[in-house]
């Protein structure tokens, strides 16, 4: 989860991104480990509520077994999601 002011916002999956066969860090299992983002930084919207719109986005690595989520780069993520497409 992402905390941004005094919400926690869950990680969603990134539609049509690529995967990654990795060793899970937190169950040791191997699997194609999806890309997921969740906003942070300043937001636009009513105060302790969701924002409708954020300045960044985290990205993550998320388990398909644990559903653990290792944080990854943008441009790592950004090269996932191009090569789903």
């Amino acid at each position: 989860m992402v905390k941004m002011w005094f919400t926690k916002f869950e990680l969603k999956e990134v539609v049509g991104a690529g995967t990654l066969e990795k060793i899970c860090d937190n169950c040791g299992n191997v699997g194609e480990h999806t890309l997921a983002e969740a906003p942070y930084g300043l937001g636009i919207g009513i105060p302790f509520m969701r924002p409708v719109l954020s300045t960044h986005r985290a990205y993550a690595l998320r388990c398909p077994i644990c559903s653990d989520a290792e944080r990854i780069s943008k441009d790592e993520a950004k090269a996932l999601m191009r090569r789903g497409k």
